[in-house]
């Protein structure tokens, strides 16, 4: 095989890299790393790149720092300019394993490299037996679809130009162009789960068959290619079907919905979260399914701490909006934003003409002067005397006989003068303030999105 031809083959064809692009090679002085530094440092004029070298210290290992040197002496041979950021364990979140620290902190790095410079992408020299490892590894953390998919060889600026070609490849481009890297110890320790997976399965599974590494990354390439169609179909159902009311609140209807295989269903909830591109764990699929199929109205589940799916009457509804507590004091004149929503108390003439608006009301301002005017959330025990009715009635069941879902009901508010709830904000006012030939006084109370008022 000559790499070379096959490299230049690989990226001509992908349009991996275009011509005339600044990249940053990832390089952390290791094998892989340093083969793909000295690949596109001899490739750069047939390809027309410019070169950058980053090198992130982890400072995890008493080596760290002379691995640092080894980078930026090879890159002075080589006339590659060098760039490097050194990073402090003592700041990771005690939470975050160390391997996840290091991944996130290096591509922040990377990224800073990045813009520092102007560049176009940043390449790592992951290659087809990493995403072997990987597709093995998400299996074991029961990562489903998701995760056989694998790498990525593209995916925002970080590009993977060897993720085609097998280490044997590599390592024999390595022993012909005599070139020297560093080899981390730490890459035989087998408590690390990636090395577990290289060192006592890949490895001997491998001597046992030649073509195993190929038939991962072929399941890996199959599986990108269904979950790009399931995309394609989650994309039309989301374009045809699915409303967002506000930021973060989207609704569909339960009778189309239904109609889609349960992982479609799931999926599509996943999709809107905004969480498609990150592979989740079997039992957030399992969580997420069971509730699709035995929800009843009124029922909620909470899905990435963030969201949570409401399964109403005919429609289901998922919302990032969380329940917010409120109570505050109302004044004329003094107009409070709320939600994203503004209310309004101003006095008005009496002979003031009457909205249709259910967000815009005319009361009698009489009942409120003298009180202490409250705009806050409804309460469980809130009883309310809808305009037209000689009596009143729980408010929970008139928000219930006005078919406001949870969550509408989570964030309904009331204005309450004295002890008395006069408007159920953007739905009905009270019997006792409704205007009358003895009212001397009105009061205009709005209640309307945010940007209504520069319209």
């Amino acid at each position: 095989m000559d790499f070379e031809k096959s490299f230049i083959a690989h990226i001509q064809s992908s349009k991996l890299i275009p011509e005339d692009s600044s990249v940053l090679i990832a390089v952390s002085g290791g094998r892989d790393s340093i083969a793909l530094l000295y690949l596109l440092y001899t490739l750069q004029n047939t390809l027309k790149l410019d070169l950058y070298a980053g090198h992130v210290n982890h400072r995890l290992r008493k080596a760290s720092d002379s691995d640092a040197a080894f980078v930026q002496k090879q890159c002075e041979e080589w006339g590659i300019s060098f760039l490097s950021e050194t990073l402090n364990p003592v700041d990771r979140d005690k939470a975050q394993s160390l391997e996840a620290w290091a991944r996130d902190e290096r591509y922040k790095a990377l990224n800073e490299m990045l813009l520092s410079i102007g560049g176009d992408c940043i390449a790592t020299a992951h290659h087809a037996n990493d995403q072997a490892e990987t597709i093995l590894f998400r299996l074991q953390q029961k990562s489903g679809l998701d995760g056989l998919r694998g790498i990525h060889e593209k995916r925002g600026n970080i590009i993977r130009p060897f993720l085609p070609f097998k280490r044997n490849d590599i390592d024999d481009y390595i022993q012909e162009n005599n070139i020297s890297f560093i080899e981390d110890a730490t890459n035989a320790d087998t408590t690390f789960p990636r090395n577990f997976i290289r060192h006592e399965i890949l490895k001997p599974w491998e001597d046992q068959d030649a073509g195993l590494i190929d038939s991962l990354v072929h399941i890996g390439e199959d599986s990108a290619k269904l979950l790009q169609f399931m995309n394609q179909v989650i994309s039309e159902f989301i374009g045809s079907h699915v409303d967002s009311v506000d930021a973060g609140t989207f609704t569909f209807h339960s009778e189309s919905f239904k109609s889609l295989p349960d992982l479609i269903q799931a999926r599509i909830i996943k999709t809107l979260t905004g969480d498609s591109d990150v592979p989740w764990r079997r039992h957030q699929w399992l969580e997420l399914s069971d509730f699709l199929k035995s929800a009843e109205t009124g029922d909620i589940l909470e899905i990435l701490s963030e969201f949570r799916v409401l399964r109403d009457r005919d429609y289901w509804i998922l919302s990032n909006q969380k329940p917010a507590k409120f109570e505050c004091q109302l004044n004329p004149g003094e107009p409070m934003v709320i939600n994203n929503k503004r209310i309004v108390w101003d006095w008005a003439p009496v002979q003031s003409t009457f909205s249709t608006s259910p967000n815009q009301e005319t009361i009698d301002g009489g009942f409120l002067e003298n009180k202490l005017v409250l705009i806050r959330n409804w309460k469980p025990g809130d009883r309310f005397q809808p305009i037209g009715m000689k009596h009143s009635k729980k408010l929970s069941d008139f928000l219930t006989d006005e078919k406001l879902n949870r969550f509408e009901k989570e964030n309904q508010l009331v204005v309450e003068a004295g002890n008395d709830i006069v408007w159920v904000c953007g739905l009905r006012i009270s019997e006792k303030v409704k205007v009358t030939p003895e009212s001397s006084l009105c009061a205009s109370l709005t209640f309307e999105s945010k940007g209504v008022e520069n319209g």
